[in-house]
């Protein structure tokens, strides 16, 4: 059985190091750039307190955009099954095949969009860029739509006829 004694403070060991924290693996150059965060992010906060009804400027050119990409995405996707039957001649099988593809690739693309946008272009390029890249896309499938246009119909090739579905997929990134 154990005995219960008092602790004397001379048997306790201070000299021991304490563990390594996160803030200690740091670069001094790291932790600038950690407390310019910390101040900005204070800053940002207080603006946002001072006035918090008043919308970001970004919300008036985001929320259009992002509209208007879903509302292009949603009015073409019910349509894909006819799209590929008769430009292509696909049979139904395939043809939901192809559309399904889309839509995974459509959801897909966005978590590289965001960690393309991340490392590299930033937020308003990257939104910028895959808008043109979407508009893109959308030309072409209406262009594409054109019975004869790009081949005869019933006869196009699957690549092709994919290629805007391709496209958009990578804008909604």
């Amino acid at each position: 059985m154990l005995e219960k004694r008092d602790i004397d403070a001379s048997e306790i060991d201070l000299s021991a190091e304490k563990p390594n924290t996160a803030l200690d693996l740091l670069t001094e150059h790291e932790k600038e750039l950690l407390e310019l965060e910390a101040r900005l992010n204070a800053e940002l906060d207080a603006q946002l307190m001072a006035n918090p009804n008043k919308m970001p400027k970004a919300c008036y050119f985001i929320l259009p955009n992002e509209f208007g990409e879903r509302f292009c995405y949603y009015g073409v996707q019910p349509n894909l099954n006819k799209y590929f039957q008769l430009i292509t001649g696909m049979d139904k099988t395939d043809a939901k095949v192809y559309s399904t593809a889309f839509n995974m690739l459509a959801y897909f693309f966005p978590l590289l969009g965001a960690a393309f946008s991340d490392s590299f272009l930033g937020k308003w390029w990257t939104i910028i860029g895959f808008s043109i890249v979407y508009l893109i896309g959308m030309i072409m499938i209406t262009v594409f739509a054109i019975p004869g246009l790009i081949g005869p119909v019933g006869q196009v090739s699957y690549f092709l006829t994919f290629l805007p579905m391709l496209i958009i997929a990578i804008g909604t990134g």
